[in-house]
């Protein structure tokens, strides 16, 4: 990632209320990974873009050995001081782009991380290098294929000119598939979730987790949501 980016990108994930502002959303998506991956048991785990830890260490805490790593220092060490009493677990601060590990992992979780880096392809391929042959990956990102996505997009862009100091990427459906096929990646499942109109983030959280969860539930709605998951194994 380059200096200037990455620069921009960590003092934004170093505001102390994203994870309280993002509190449903974190839930939401915890809820998806346990559903697509139940059973972690001995397998090594990579989770690029953590924050706290709390969506992979969900699903992974009977895993040999989990790995976070995060751009933001206050994010690391967040996961570091919540999952210090857990000894197969790892934070780290840095780049997953020049990330070296000792060796491959079984599976790797990426989430919210894709509008967020300059090269969508070269993450996707990233993915695929630390992955062991048959391993898995789930990847979340908002889809700008769809009208909501877009419209989602583009007002999130409005309202948080001031907040980011950099354009989030716009990230479609067909440009992931495409990368993903690209770098081995077979697509074996996949979630849409979050059909939400801009200004509906305002509900009461309570009423906003239902409507989530229930939307997440009905296919009529859920083929038309703004975020997808995607469950991938390499070739």
């Amino acid at each position: 990632m380059h200096n200037a980016h990455a620069h921009a990108v960590t003092n934004f994930f170093t505001d102390n209320t994203y994870l309280s502002r993002n509190q449903h959303t974190i839930a939401l998506r915890r809820l998806i990974a346990q559903e697509l991956l139940p059973d972690l048991r001995d397998t090594r785990v990579l989770d690029i873009g953590c924050g706290d830890g709390s969506i992979s260490l969900a699903c992974a805490l009977q895993a040999s050995a989990i790995t976070l790593i995060d751009i933001s220092p206050s994010m690391i060490e967040r996961a570091r001081q919540q999952w210090r009493h857990h000894a197969h677990v790892t934070a780290i601060h840095g780049d997953f782009l020049t990330y070296t590990p000792q060796g491959p992992f079984d599976v790797v979780f990426m989430f919210g991380v894709l509008a967020h880096v300059p090269d969508l392809d070269a993450s996707i391929e990233k993915v695929a290098q630390l992955l062991r042959p048959n391993g898995r990956a789930l990847i979340q990102f908002t889809d700008t294929d769809c009208c909501m996505g877009r419209l989602c997009y583009y007002t999130e862009t409005i309202i948080n000119r001031h907040g980011y100091q950099y354009p989030l990427q716009k990230i479609r459906y067909s440009d992931v598939r495409a990368s993903s096929n690209r770098h081995h990646l077979q697509i074996e499942e996949q979630r849409r979730y979050s059909l939400l109109i801009p200004g509906m983030g305002r509900l009461p959280k309570r009423l906003l987790w239902k409507y989530q969860l229930w939307s997440l539930r009905n296919p009529r709605l859920s083929a038309h949501g703004t975020e997808v998951v995607l469950l991938l194994r390499k070739q």
